[in-house]
């Protein structure tokens, strides 16, 4: 079984909604993981001693928060990430073993900065439905 480090990942989003993938891998700074979790119901009826869950059929994914290094240059992160909160975007994350694919709304982006340090972007997306596994 092969192991995959930082230097593995690769992430693409489109660079306009619609447009084309770009590879952002070289600004970005973390990700926090592509979480798949089936959507359950509670199923506790009367005379049960512990909680039961059902599951509903559905599943969903989590939000996924990146952390790049602002770059404000033409077509890199600032130019892919300009004016689009509330923008759906295709997404393609690998890991070097498995690779991600979807479609995801950008809920929220900010800007980070501090005294000592590269100003970042933080991005956080959110699947609007299936995600491909590869």
């Amino acid at each position: 079984m092969a192991k995959y480090g930082f230097d593995d990942v690769v992430f693409q989003i489109d660079d306009d909604e619609g447009g084309s993938l770009v590879n952002l891998s070289q600004y970005l700074q973390s990700i926090s993981g592509i979480g798949i979790e089936a959507v359950l119901e509670e199923g506790t009826t009367a005379g049960d001693s512990w909680v039961e869950q059902l599951f509903t059929g559905l599943k969903q994914g989590d939000d996924i928060t990146l952390v790049f290094f602002f770059d404000d240059t033409s077509s890199t992160v600032e130019a892919t990430f300009a004016n689009s909160v509330g923008e759906t975007r295709s997404i393609s994350v690998a890991d070097g073993g498995e690779t991600a694919t979807g479609e995801v709304i950008i809920r929220k982006k900010t800007k980070q900065m501090a005294r000592g340090t590269v100003t970042k972007l933080t991005v956080i997306v959110a699947w609007t439905g299936a995600i491909s596994e590869s």
